[in-house]
């Protein structure tokens, strides 16, 4: 059975967001640096990265460096930011400038590119995850997925079958969730220093795990 637990505000910490639709993905390639420094602001809770690809998140983590004036040895990253008017490239070290979020940025940037592409052992396990309440819910339900090395996957009562091709997960016999998940990724959540993984089954519904969650008060959701 699942577990009731109170609703304080409901974060979609995972959703599937097309390129075409994303304007961070644009802002890092057209050098919006506004939109860019907007969306460092925030703790790193907003989601229009999570699609990114791998060189995708290393432009991403590097364009905090730029923003404070660092000089790159790497080619493709000169490349990429000198073609932006407000890109300098003259200084040696600008970690020291660094804000508290954007050090965090920075460390959630880098363990999803280090989780990515996801391999099959970095699944197994228990993934704890909510559902949004109605309107006129105080209270939502816990959702259990287990994830087992032999191939089986439980969701709640419900057992089907799981495996990861590439980055396309699949599953049978399992209801609510796809059968097919296209660039599958394990993104990252940070609570007061702490990374957790989150993944996305079905719904752009969070799951946190495996078999380590946010503390109680935890963006979403509570337990009793």
């Amino acid at each position: 059975m699942s577990k009731k637990i109170v609703f304080l505000y409901f974060f979609v910490a995972i959703v599937s967001t097309t390129y075409s639709q994303n304007n961070l993905y644009r802002a890092v390639y057209n050098g919006d640096i506004e939109y860019i420094k907007r969306y460092f602001i925030a703790r790193p809770y907003s989601d229009e990265h999570h699609n990114f690809s791998n060189s995708d998140l290393r432009i991403l983590r590097n364009t905090i460096y730029a923003m404070h004036g660092f000089k790159f040895k790497s080619k493709d990253l000169q490349e990429h930011f000198q073609k932006f008017e407000w890109y300098s490239g003259t200084k040696d070290n600008v970690e020291h400038e660094f804000s508290k979020n954007e050090f965090l940025w920075i460390r959630v940037i880098a363990a999803t590119e280090k989780a990515n592409p996801p391999k099959p052992k970095d699944l197994i396990g228990h993934w704890q995850g909510v559902a949004p309440p109605g309107s006129n819910q105080e209270t939502v339900d816990c959702i259990n997925i287990y994830i087992h090395e032999d191939g089986t996957m439980q969701l709640d009562e419900y057992k089907g079958f799981w495996s990861l091709e590439g980055t396309t997960f699949r599953t049978s016999q399992l209801p609510s969730i796809s059968k097919e998940i296209k660039n599958f990724r394990i993104n990252f959540v940070e609570y007061d220093g702490e990374l957790y993984k989150a993944l996305s089954f079905f719904y752009g519904i969070p799951f946190y795990g495996p078999n380590k969650y946010p503390p109680v008060n935890y963006g979403s959701w509570t337990f009793p």
